[in-house]
């Protein structure tokens, strides 16, 4: 019988856990190119049950981007760092990556 699913760590619309779902996003934002307020509204809709006083804030997308950027795993790290963008879809380019 395969496992069930742990519903509190489990994505609701895509079934990834938490970190592969950011890294995802994260990833693919550079063809989004969605803001951090719209990045932390995904991932709110994506992990409704994670934890009653988590929300997720620009604040917390900006650390998890900034892990990404930083963290090596199976040669996984970006060629670039992953930017935030702005409302209009441009980069911010200013911003400190570590």
């Amino acid at each position: 019988m395969p496992p069930v699913p742990d519903k509190s760590r489990t994505g609701r619309f895509f079934g990834r856990r938490v970190m592969e779902f950011q890294n995802w996003t994260l990833a693919s934002n550079a063809r989004w190119r969605l803001t951090d307020e719209q990045l932390a509204l995904l991932w709110q809709a994506e992990f409704p049950n994670s934890n009653s006083r988590t929300r997720y804030t620009m604040k917390s997308v900006r650390t998890v981007r900034n892990l990404f950027n930083l963290v090596r795993r199976n040669n996984d790290r970006p060629r670039t760092p992953i930017p935030q963008y702005d409302p209009a879809g441009n980069p911010v380019l200013d911003m400190p990556y570590f």
